[in-house]
């Protein structure tokens, strides 16, 4: 072998080399961005079991809320027929 065939080897071979550490790096990363997605997928269910668990709170709250005015309304309502009651009866007697 001549020396600019030997030269054209060690060229190629400082290329693959090159190569080589550019392809690692790459998979280094791919690696690291699987891991951030596996990461982030598991937080985004998390997030949304939470917002469902929130979600049937809310209604459970608000059902009690109105429930609760229901009450308020029955007896502000009764306590108003009363007093027209009695008003009533105080002029007719």
């Amino acid at each position: 072998m001549n020396t600019k065939e030997k030269a054209d080897i060690q060229a190629m071979s400082q290329e693959i080399d090159s190569v080589k550490s550019v392809m690692r790096k790459n998979l280094e990363l791919s690696l690291q961005k699987d891991v951030e997605l596996d990461n982030l997928s598991n937080s985004v269910n998390e997030l949304s079991a939470r917002a469902n668990i929130f979600k049937k709170l809310s209604k459970k709250v608000k059902k009690k809320f109105c429930l609760e005015n229901c009450d308020k309304m029955v007896l502000v309502g009764l306590g108003i027929l009363v007093v027209v009651g009695v008003i009533i009866i105080i002029l007719v007697a």
